[in-house]
């Protein structure tokens, strides 16, 4: 369970003035040891409350792109002011705990994003679904959560692309956003992730659960 701190009650103009002057440059590296801000586009989740903003999703950009301009950042919060948060939900869907959690956010009218495992997908498919149809976001966050910077370059890929395959497959749904298991992923590796348009969304705080 991840919680990301970040005011969301700006209107879209304003974050991307606010933010679209100065992009820094993609920061990666091991864990949310360097927090950015980036313009990839809407934060991982908000709630449903009133003001609540729809930020759009990551343009798409080439390998030569990512390898020749900016660095790829990690989004880890939202603007600096006002007083809202991004919840975010990793390593599910699990039975017994995701159903749970989905019970929960229900009571208290809030919407999050849950960064799915793509094997758990496909051992609870119908958990799965359930969380979109509740209308909480669904993030890619590898096919069997491995530390990406160990593997190599078609082994990190694979992870990504089946989990990408698999929620087309049992959701019908193209997420907008990955997480690296660990906060782990070489700059290098980045292109695979804006090739497909996904942007990189870490954490501000951890509950350490």
């Amino acid at each position: 369970m991840r919680g990301s701190l970040g005011a969301m009650s700006v209107t879209r103009g304003t974050f991307l003035k606010a933010l679209g002057k100065s992009l820094p440059g993609m920061v990666l590296g091991s864990g949310a040891a360097t927090a950015a801000r980036t313009l990839l586009g809407k934060m991982a989740a908000v709630s449903n409350a009133p003001g609540a903003t729809e930020f759009p999703a990551p343009a798409v950009a080439t390998n030569q792109e990512v390898a020749s301009g900016p660095k790829v950042e990690f989004i880890t919060s939202g603007p600096p002011d006002g007083n809202r948060i991004a919840l975010t939900f990793d390593d599910g869907p699990t039975p017994g705990v995701t159903d749970r959690i989905l019970d929960e956010l229900q009571k208290r009218k809030l919407h999050a994003t849950f960064f799915m495992i793509g094997q758990r997908i496909a051992a609870a498919p119908d958990l799965a679904r359930c969380v979109l149809a509740e209308g909480h976001e669904v993030g890619n966050h590898t096919f069997t959560h491995p530390k990406l910077t160990t593997l190599s370059d078609q082994q990190a890929d694979a992870e990504i692309q089946k989990t990408q395959d698999i929620m087309a497959e049992v959701l019908n749904h193209r997420p907008a956003w990955f997480r690296p298991p660990y906060g782990a992923l070489r700059q290098d590796q980045a292109a695979m992730l804006a090739s497909r348009g996904l942007g990189i969304v870490l954490w501000s705080v951890d509950s350490k659960d």
